[in-house]
């Protein structure tokens, strides 16, 4: 039996960011495409390097699209949810954050009202 899919919501920051960089790397959009396919099917595998950050992005985790460019996202293995929070290189990622309000609700079961994460 296959596990269930895991549903991907884009965040406004997520849509944002993937826009200017594929706008810089439009040679990812394959590669970015093929990791959002895996991240769907089996966000552990092991090509993804799924790894969990710390500091300020603790509670997210990382994947990695190439060597220089990562993925962050906020899984939700109770509701099989992942949130796409950010992409770009690691300095961008990790270095610079956006502020983005994202509704609770879209964070896990019995969450209520708005928080704010970086991405």
């Amino acid at each position: 039996m296959s596990s269930p899919l895991w549903a991907l919501i884009e965040i406004p920051a997520y849509a944002r960011a993937l826009r200017r960089f594929l706008r810089k790397h439009p040679d990812l959009g394959h590669t970015h495409t093929e990791v959002i396919r895996l991240l769907s099917r089996d966000p552990h595998a092991t090509v993804l390097r799924l790894h969990p950050l710390g500091g300020e992005l603790a509670g997210q985790h990382a994947v990695s699209v190439t060597y220089n460019y990562r993925l962050t996202i906020t899984l939700q293995i109770v509701e099989h949810e992942i949130l796409l929070l950010n992409i770009g290189s690691h300095d961008d990622v990790y270095g610079t954050h956006l502020r983005e309000e994202i509704p609770v609700a879209a964070m896990g079961a019995g969450a209520h009202g708005w928080a704010t994460t970086t991405g």
